[in-house]
């Protein structure tokens, strides 16, 4: 796209209308998305990232965002071709990540109350909006509702073991994220750890800590209170935090724990003790995890922001 061509396409859009060259910048902008960003597969809408993917994404980034406001701020921000191709990257990575988080929550909030309607549950006390029924187990009807913080719910919930998080399949395009039996295992330990009743806005805010789904606002999670959001609201959090976790998932532990090391200032003679090795080994994993990080950052600011936040993700994990 030319000078001239963004601002034809500028002054169409105050019209209601897109240019051809336009439609081209937007559909190579999708492809580099698809082909050139290194983004994990896991974090695909799709799946995978191919031709499929990349016709898919294009229609629906610009149904759904381009077309309901996005189209005319980044062209009124943007005062050269090249500045409106890296807001529309930023963009375009941005609504993909919240996309996958939004389908997540949305797709868990649904379960846990269907989860809540089985046998094994009982409401403790009702009140004016579904997040706000205390719920408790069948066995417990007598359970006091929950009186602690949010963090040492988190607490507890870390207590209750592993969890496999399920991937994509041909078969469910949406990430269920947890089996059933896990959902219930982890509500089920939950309400009997804390010994109280809880509520469906208590259980989806633990596993936002608990599973990374990050800033889930429940209230919009209710079938009668969509749409949710909006993704400029929850972008860059949510952005970097997927991001984190993918990083995260491509470490081995040694290189979790000196990613810790390193985030605490701690020496690299006494990170080499621990793990039995020679400091040129921890200097090694500490390039891995570099470029790790590079692999998944546009910029030299995105790389330290990501370094920073998947660090601490670890040390929330491992407090």
């Amino acid at each position: 796209m030319t000078e001239a061509e963004l601002r034809s396409a500028r002054e169409a859009v105050r019209r209601g209308e897109i240019t051809e060259s336009l439609e081209r910048e937007l559909a190579a902008i999708v492809r580099w998305l698809v082909f050139a960003a290194n983004l994990p597969a896991s974090i695909s809408p799709y799946g995978a990232w191919d031709d499929e993917a990349a016709r898919e994404l294009l229609q629906a980034w610009t149904e759904e965002k381009l077309l309901r406001g996005g189209l005319p701020q980044l062209l009124e921000r943007a005062r050269t071709p090249d500045a409106f191709r890296r807001l529309a990257r930023r963009s375009l990575r941005h609504w993909v990540l919240n996309q996958r988080r939004r389908s997540q929550s949305q797709n868990l909030y649904a379960r846990l109350r269907e989860l809540l309607a089985e046998p094994s549950f009982a409401m403790r006390q009702d009140a004016g909006r579904p997040q706000d029924v205390w719920w408790t187990l069948a066995s417990s009807l007598d359970a006091p509702l929950y009186a602690g913080t949010e963090t040492q719910l988190l607490s507890i919930a870390w207590g209750l073991g592993d969890f496999e998080l399920l991937r994509y399949s041909e078969r469910n395009k949406l990430s269920p994220l947890l089996s059933a039996k896990d959902i219930q295992q982890f509500v089920e330990g939950l309400m009997r750890e804390s010994g109280s009743a809880l509520r469906l806005s208590d259980l989806m805010a633990t596993m936002r800590g608990r599973f990374g789904l990050d800033d889930v606002v429940v209230e919009e999670l209710d079938p009668e209170a969509l749409p949710l959001a909006s993704e400029d609201a929850l972008a860059d959090e949510v952005a970097l935090r997927t991001l984190a976790e993918a990083v995260i998932n491509e470490l081995t532990e040694r290189q979790r724990d000196v990613l810790l090391g390193t985030r605490a200032q701690e020496r690299l003679e006494d990170m080499a003790a621990r793990h039995g090795c020679a400091i040129a080994t921890i200097h090694n994993e500490q390039r891995r995890i570099g470029a790790a990080v590079e692999r998944l950052s546009e910029n030299r600011d995105e790389r330290d922001a990501l370094l920073k936040t998947a660090g601490d993700l670890l040390y929330e994990r491992n407090e």
